[in-house]
C-alpha cells in the first residue's frame, strides 16, 4: 500500500464570479439562531464542540475523502434511510 500523499487543489471558482454578492433579504437574527441550534444538535462531545467552535477540521486522505463522498451521495439519494450512529455527523446533516 502506498503512503504517498496526493494533494488536489481546487480552483477558486469565485475569483471571477460575475454577479454581485448580496445577503439574503429574508435572513434574520431568528433564522441565524435557529440555524445555529440545528448545527449544535450534531455536537455530542466536548471535543466536537471545540472543533466546531474553532473551525478545526482535519484534512482527509484521498481514501477517506472518497468514502465520505460515497456516504454523502447515499444520504442524498436515500434521505428516508436512518444513518448509523457511528457515521460522520456531516452525512446526517446533509441528509436532513
Amino acid at each position: 500500500m502506498s503512503t504517498d500523499i496526493v494533494l488536489v487543489q481546487l480552483p477558486d471558482i469565485l475569483a471571477d464570479w460575475p454577479w454581485k454578492r448580496v445577503v439574503n433579504p429574508h435572513s434574520s437574527p431568528q433564522m441565524k439562531a435557529q440555524s445555529m441550534e440545528w448545527i449544535q444538535s450534531f455536537v455530542s462531545t466536548p471535543h466536537m464542540q471545540r472543533v466546531f467552535d474553532r473551525g478545526e477540521f482535519d484534512l482527509m486522505t484521498p481514501h477517506e475523502a472518497q468514502r465520505l463522498v460515497a456516504l454523502a451521495l447515499d444520504a442524498m439519494r436515500n434521505p428516508e434511510r436512518t444513518r448509523p450512529a457511528q457515521e460522520c455527523v456531516a452525512v446526517e446533516a446533509l441528509r436532513q
